[in-house]
């Protein structure tokens, strides 16, 4: 059985928290027998090559979904990490926003970046790009925990990128699907189906 489970997307804002709290809601009366985190492989940006090529990618595909304002594009330019810090506010309310509507909860979450833990024994990323960041990472570790995608462990062809969200609505629909994909997963975990 997989006693440390952690749940990795890009910046540990929008998508893997919404997974770790559904996981710990779904095994808070097992005693403590499984550990339940999330991380994001671009939270330091002093760990990622290229850290304008990344950050002017993301800016751009969020401004052409009208997400942040045309003018961003310029201060990005000058300001990068004002823009990026504004993005991640924008996330993290929408996050806050359906945590509080799923599970009447309060903004406690810290920002993580993925690192090599020794205890890790299954880690779930939310899409492709982040299995492949988390590889990487891992790729010289003492220890080789079950390393998939989220949708792939739970045998799904849902899409959990982040690529289709511009705004509440749209954020909301895949934190749902992260939603019934984490409590699937737990349910392959424990072996058990929760109602």
């Amino acid at each position: 059985m997989y006693r440390d489970i952690e749940f990795v997307c890009a910046g540990n804002n929008g998508r893997s928290p919404v997974a770790e709290t559904v996981a710990k809601n779904l095994t808070s009366g097992f005693g403590g027998l499984i550990t339940v985190s999330s991380s994001g492989t671009m939270v330091d940006l002093t760990k990622v090559p290229n850290v304008l090529d990344e950050i002017g990618s993301y800016v751009r595909q969020n401004v052409a979904k009208g997400v942040l304002k045309e003018d961003r594009l310029q201060m990005l330019q000058t300001e990068p990490y004002r823009v990026l810090d504004e993005l991640f506010a924008i996330e993290r309310d929408w996050r806050n926003t359906y945590l509080h509507e799923r599970f009447r909860m309060a903004d406690n979450h810290t920002k993580r970046q993925t690192v090599v833990r020794p205890q890790a024994h299954l880690i779930l990323t939310v899409d492709e790009l982040n299995l492949r960041n988390v590889r990487a990472i891992y790729a010289t570790a003492p220890n080789q925990p079950t390393i998939a995608t989220l949708p792939d462990f739970v045998g799904s062809s849902d899409n959990l990128h982040p690529g289709s969200i511009k705004d509440y609505a749209s954020y909301k629909e895949v934190a749902r699907k992260v939603e019934e994909m984490t409590r699937r997963a737990i349910e392959k975990v424990l072996g058990i189906i929760f109602p």
